[in-house]
């Protein structure tokens, strides 16, 4: 890979998009599993 590549303010950007979309993945899916955890112990 070219370095310049790395450095591009597109990359940058593309990369805060997907690790904002892990997050709000990750997110749910533990409230998913909370509320899961909850329902099961009822």
């Amino acid at each position: 890979m070219h370095p310049t590549y790395y450095a591009s303010p597109w990359r940058k950007s593309r990369h805060r998009d997907i690790n904002k979309i892990n997050i709000i993945l990750n997110l749910q899916l533990s409230l998913f599993i909370g509320l899961r955890g909850c329902s099961d112990s009822a």
